[in-house]
């Protein structure tokens, strides 16, 4: 890809090491700058670690799902006041369809407009502070003209910025 035209590459990759153990490897390549044409910078970087952290949170992230999709209460991750995730039992409350068109979508979206700008105040008031749990009643819409009275319970995930669960 260099040769044809481009500036960099990477490439993520395993070295095997004399003891046999596997090394987790990112490999990147760069032409050496204007005026010298046909040489590059190589450097190879141990992400061993990184991929570890990566498999140990998608072990972890399926093991929340396997449990969330069980529940019979609704629960949704955030992120800030976007819907990252909901399970069977949110997307149910909230209107049914398929779980994919909820994501990215602002929480207080499912408030009646009526109601959406006191509701983002209480939240992006909570995002804010100190506090680790926030409860609220709302009303969400399912559809137009059917609000639904809830009681949400927002709580912050320590150690992750702006993310909750709902």
């Amino acid at each position: 890809r260099l040769l044809s035209g481009g500036s960099a590459a990477a490439i993520r990759g395993h070295l095997l090491r004399p003891d046999g153990s596997e090394l987790s490897v990112r490999i990147s390549v760069a032409t050496a700058g204007p005026g010298r044409a046909g040489e590059c910078v190589v450097s190879v970087e141990d992400v061993t670690e990184y991929a570890s952290r990566i498999a140990a949170l998608e072990a972890a992230d399926l093991r929340f799902r396997t449990i969330t999709e069980q529940l019979s209460q609704p629960v949704a991750l955030l992120q800030g006041t976007e819907i990252v995730y909901g399970n069977p039992r949110f997307v149910e409350l909230v209107g049914g369809g398929e779980p994919e068109k909820f994501l990215g979508r602002p929480v207080a979206g499912l408030v009646p407009e009526s109601e959406r700008e006191q509701f983002e105040a209480v939240i992006s008031k909570f995002l804010a502070s100190r506090q680790l749990t926030q409860t609220l009643d709302a009303k969400i819409s399912r559809s137009p003209g059917d609000p639904l009275g809830v009681k949400m319970a927002f709580r912050k995930i320590h150690g992750v910025p702006d993310a909750g669960i709902l």
